[in-house]
């Protein structure tokens, strides 16, 4: 069993100290409401404005649709008088509690409380904490009369918007790194968790949930950590059990069918991943990073426009989800469309300078149009941010190969036969380029070892020369018999 390093926690508690203190030092020169996200969301909305198509005008009478559904509501319970005195609120804050769409946003008038609501989820993503004046012309700032549990324990106020949305004054973003650290320190020294916020058998039952969410994401965990095969299918069979668990628990649960969807992805069960993202996005129709999953899955199964589609949409809802273009751009490549590859491969760059895969990804596409500097250039930089990363090797090798600098390619390949001296491929590569260097010996001894490690040398060599005597012929060089027996046909 791990023990927690002491300054690690120390560093941790300090990080969050100055979140904490950071959040106070803002809201010290105003009186501000706060709203806890567990992620950076495009706007600050309420479920009614969500729920409509988002068309031009649609909004503008927003008001009147939640007056109807209010009319409709007190005409079910038969509560007109009260509603006449109260302008709806106390009914309209019932609504909200039990999941019904209003024009209500959730706001607290404390800020650990947000913080609470920012980390308590999407551990994935970064959250944030959105700070709002209290008085404003542009929308009104409610609060309900009538007790009801958890709005009490919530210290719950609700914004009502004419527009359906709010621009916020202040923004704090939570770092991922630092939610559970959060979560831990709030519960810790003041007493803020599942059980005191959500206070009631929905509570019990959310945080039943939640914990089996976490127990799926910890398996989840140890699956892509795995040494081997089996002990990697026992730590994803374990993962989708406890995702199950909380299924159970909490039917709408949109993040744990998004991640059973990902381990079953993982496990190459894509038609059932598929289902899984279905539901979390039927669940949840501005869950970009599910359709950045299904859309995963989709390229998995070679259906690369219903891929693409999916991307389309995640890019939608999120303009800067770097993933999501490098997808993309993923698919575009194999539907052979370079240029549009490119593109969303220099966008994703563009977003997060630090997606390695993506500098890989970008030197296929530049090398596959014969474009061998850049593409070197960004196999380089996908070295420089990752230096054991094999496969930039491999292809920096390859580019260097075509463009006749065999001494650079056997360099690389030197490097990923170091990193991964199992690699066949790397020493057939790094035999060949021996040849046009006229390096017999080395070229022999690379091209025996690849052959008793499982390659098919000959396979290799004919794909790219036809022959021994084409290559002869080409290269105006007399190759030694018997490395021409090893790589000749029958």
């Amino acid at each position: 069993m791990n023990t927690p390093n002491i300054s690690d926690t120390q560093t941790a508690l300090s990080r969050v100290l100055e979140k904490i203190t950071e959040i106070a030092e803002k809201s010290a020169n105003g009186a501000y409401i706060y709203r806890g996200e567990q992620e950076c969301y495009e706007k600050v909305c309420s479920s009614l404005y969500r729920e409509y198509p988002h068309t031009e005008g649609v909004h503008s009478d927003i008001a009147s649709v939640q007056k109807k559904i209010l009319e409709e509501a007190k005409t079910y319970i038969g509560k007109t008088d009260d509603i006449d005195k109260t302008d709806g609120i106390e009914i309209l804050t019932e609504l909200q509690h039990f999941g019904g769409k209003t024009n209500l946003i959730d706001f607290t008038e404390d800020y650990l409380i947000a913080l609470f609501f920012a980390c308590d989820g999407s551990h994935e993503k970064e959250g944030r904490v959105i700070l709002l004046k209290g008085e404003s012309e542009g929308y009104r700032v409610r609060k309900s009369r009538k007790t009801i549990s958890r709005v009490e324990s919530q210290k719950s106020v609700f914004v009502e918007p004419p527009t359906g949305f709010v621009e916020p004054d202040i923004v704090v973003t939570i770092p991922i790194n630092l939610k559970m650290p959060m979560l831990d320190y709030l519960q810790k020294y003041h007493r803020i968790s599942i059980a005191t916020i959500y206070n009631d058998l929905h509570g019990f039952i959310r945080r039943s949930a939640y914990i089996e969410f976490l127990r799926g994401l910890n398996s989840q965990d140890k699956a892509d950590e795995a040494k081997t095969r089996k002990e990697q299918h026992e730590h994803y069979e374990n993962a989708v059990r406890h995702y199950t668990e909380a299924l159970k628990l909490k039917p709408d649960f949109a993040e744990a069918y998004n991640n059973r969807g990902n381990v079953y992805n993982k496990k190459g069960e894509l038609d059932t991943a598929i289902q899984d993202y279905d539901a979390a996005i039927a669940l949840n129709r501005e869950y970009a990073e599910a359709y950045n999953n299904r859309g995963n899955a989709y390229y998995h199964k070679g259906e690369l426009d219903t891929a693409i589609q999916d991307y389309n949409a995640a890019i939608a809802l999120n303009r800067e989800y770097a993933e999501a273009y490098n997808n993309r751009g993923a698919a575009y490549y194999h539907k052979g469309e370079l240029d549009t590859a490119i593109q969303d491969y220099t966008k994703a760059i563009n977003l997060n300078p630090k997606l390695v895969e993506t500098y890989n990804n970008r030197g296929n596409a530049y090398k596959n149009k014969g474009e061998f500097d850049p593409a070197i250039q960004d196999y380089t930089k996908a070295i420089d941010l990752n230096p054991e990363y094999t496969e930039a090797y491999v292809n920096r090798g390859n580019a260097y190969y075509r463009k006749g600098e065999f001494d650079r390619a056997i360099q690389d390949y030197d490097k990923v036969i170091d990193l991964n001296p199992e690699d066949a491929k790397a020493y057939t590569n790094r035999g060949v380029a021996w040849l046009h260097l006229s390096e017999w010996e080395k070229a022999k001894a690379d091209l025996i070892t690849a052959k008793n490690m499982g390659d098919d040398i000959v396979a290799s060599f004919h794909n790219d020369y036809g022959s021994v005597a084409n290559f002869e012929a080409r290269y105006d060089v007399g190759v030694p018999e018997d490395i021409a027996a090893l790589l000749n046909r029958g």
